[in-house]
């Protein structure tokens, strides 16, 4: 699973029908991860790894970013993530080369 969206310290940030900002629960979206089997995740926002240290994702691998990411920093992460994917490289691997692009700070 692939989030791609605004985070804060407290947080991601998705939109209720209404286009207001709604914060996720971080165990509420484990919870939903684990029972659905995802396998990694990959929280593409800022200060997404905030989210994943309060509360376990349930996944086998879970990326996450540290701080604030610029827009092309989490555009250029995902580029380089997904090209080493399309290559047949692990998730491993994959995270290494998203995350030689200067303005991404994912962890693994």
């Amino acid at each position: 699973m692939h989030f791609a969206g605004h985070g804060e310290t407290d947080g991601l940030v998705f939109e209720d029908d209404a286009g207001r900002p709604l914060r996720a629960r971080a165990v509420a979206l484990g919870d939903l991860l684990r029972r659905r089997g995802v396998e990694t995740v990959v929280l593409n926002a800022c200060y997404s790894l905030a989210v994943v240290q309060s509360a376990p994702m349930g996944t086998r691998y879970t990326v996450a970013m540290d701080g604030p990411v610029s827009d092309a920093g989490a555009i250029e992460y995902a580029r380089g993530f997904y090209d080493s994917i399309g290559a047949g490289q692990g998730v491993e691997d994959a995270h290494a080369e998203g995350s030689l692009v200067p303005g991404s700070s994912g962890s693994l």
